[in-house]
């Protein structure tokens, strides 16, 4: 399994795979309606996008079936809405879960560089320590 920068065309490739593959394992995922927007701040100039988003993605999963797009509006909403720091997503990207995880989430969380917006993750149709720690093992 090759590994892909974190945030790129690639990556975000890489991402929607993990899903699918989440998707699969779950024993009814035809019933999965779910949104979530994981939005970027603080992007470098030369990670920005051209199409006018800020860095992120919206996932999209409607009867089962995932889509990603990557890039992120700022008046965007979803189930789930994320806004974490570049440097701050870019750290957890690399990091699977288990106890340093949930200590850097909680300090991001505490100091606001991580701030959910809307919703809960924890509480969605998947599970999403598995799609993060499948990206974790392809990001560079």
């Amino acid at each position: 399994m090759d590994k892909v920068e974190f945030a790129t065309s690639e990556w975000y490739e890489a991402l929607l795979q993990e899903v699918r593959s989440a998707l699969r394992g779950h024993p009814s995922p035809e019933s999965i309606n779910f949104t979530l927007l994981e939005r970027y701040t603080d992007e470098p100039e030369a990670m920005k996008l051209p199409n006018g988003l800020g860095q992120g993605f919206l996932l999209s999963i409607v009867n089962g079936k995932a889509e990603l797009r990557p890039g992120a509006k700022s008046e965007e909403t979803a189930d789930v809405v994320i806004a974490i720091e570049w440097n701050t997503a870019r750290e957890l990207a690399s990091l699977p879960h288990g106890d340093v995880f949930d200590a850097r989430m909680e300090h991001f969380l505490k100091t606001g560089l991580v701030i959910l917006e809307h919703g809960d993750l924890g509480q969605g149709p998947l599970k999403f320590e598995q799609v993060h720690d499948g990206i974790c093992a392809r990001t560079l």
